[in-house]
């Protein structure tokens, strides 16, 4: 996850990221904390059939510098930008 996120910000200049994971999730819910995303919102959505929460976090630009490594390398970002029409 941290890759992608350098890949977002570094690499695609995104000004925010955004997540979620269904509330019973533990691993995700961890691996996101441990990111510093903020938590923002708690909705209800339909898996499987059943009411189950959801909860949803972002991370600014800002807040990446927090947990940004030094040792991700990003390469073919260019192609990729253009791929995506940024």
């Amino acid at each position: 996850r941290l890759a992608t996120l350098t890949l977002g910000f570094d690499g695609l200049a995104a000004e925010m990221a955004t997540t979620a994971a269904w509330d019973d999730n533990g691993p995700s819910l961890g691996v996101t904390r441990s990111l510093g995303y903020r938590a923002e919102r708690v909705r209800t959505q339909v898996r499987e059939g059943v009411a189950v929460r959801q909860l949803e976090f972002e991370m600014e630009r800002e807040e990446f510098a927090a947990v940004r490594r030094d040792d991700i390398v990003l390469h073919g970002v260019d192609a990729a930008g253009g791929f995506l029409g940024l």
